[in-house]
Formats: structure tokens, C-alpha cells, sequence
């Protein structure tokens, strides 16, 4: 799935489409209830969110959830801790953990939000090492064999 962003006359989309690796082809879904861009996405349970981003004027704090079945995005009542951009985000069982991003104030955040998406909570946990911006994470794992 590819979620807002913006194109080259500056501006901010909220369309979405959904690629089907089976036919190689994409497909227009449901746009987000708020075009934005430099936001962070995961899934749980084959449900796609959307986390803050920012649409030129503002960083933003909203959660958005995809519907698949309805093909409808929903804006959640959890909020980050912060409104940021240029933050990222992954699932670990059923929690996913958003991190880091540029706040309001042009800085980078050492925040780190648990989404609880069964609950669907948002609440903040303890401080990154290092505050980043515009980065990667991953879910990683160590087995016991």
C-alpha cells in the first residue's frame, strides 16, 4: 500500500492504492481522512495505521486505521504523545512501537509511543538514546536455537 505523500506542485495527498503482487497492478483504494506526508505506517492483524506526518503547516498527531472490508480509513481517538513528522514505525505481536520524528518546533524527538492495537491506546514509554529524525526500524528478534 502506498499512502499520501506529495507530488510536485506541493501538495499534500491523501489518496492511497493498494499494489496486487499477483497481477502487477495497482489499484486506487479509500483516500486518508488527512493528507499528509513523511508519516509512518504498519500493520497488525492485516489492518494497516497511519501515524502523525505533517501537512506543511503543521506536524501531526492523529491515527488513522484502514478497513479493508468497508475500504475506509477511520481517524482514531488515540493520539501520539507528540505531534511529529518524519517518524518510524513497527509491530511487535500487538503493539507497535512509533519512534522518534521533527516536532512542532523543528527539532528531533527521542519520543517513543507504544500503539496498542487492540486496545487501541497510544501512550509514550521511555526516551530513544538519540533523538532522529527521517530513519528506519525494523522488528528484530533472536531465537533460541
Amino acid at each position: 500500500m502506498a499512502s499520501g505523500g506529495w507530488n510536485k506542485t506541493d501538495k499534500y495527498l491523501s489518496s492511497c492504492e493498494l499494489y496486487n503482487a499477483a497481477v502487477c497492478q495497482w489499484s486506487p483504494i479509500a483516500p486518508l481522512n488527512i493528507g499528509r506526508c513523511w508519516h509512518a505506517a504498519a500493520t497488525h492483524d492485516c489492518t494497516v495505521y497511519v501515524f502523525g506526518g505533517s501537512d506543511y503547516k503543521t506536524r501531526r498527531d492523529e491515527i488513522e486505521q484502514y478497513d479493508a472490508d468497508a475500504n475506509k480509513w477511520t481517524l482514531l481517538k488515540a493520539r501520539l504523545s507528540q505531534a511529529r513528522t518524519e517518524l518510524a514505525a513497527t509491530c511487535v505481536h500487538s503493539r507497535i512501537y512509533i519512534l522518534g520524528g521533527e516536532t512542532n518546533e523543528c527539532i528531533e524527538a527521542d519520543s517513543m509511543d507504544i500503539f496498542d492495537a487492540v486496545n487501541q491506546e497510544c501512550r509514550p514509554v521511555s526516551k530513544l538514546p538519540q533523538a532522529r529524525m527521517g530513519h528506519a526500524v525494523a522488528c528484530y528478534s533472536v531465537s533460541d536455537s
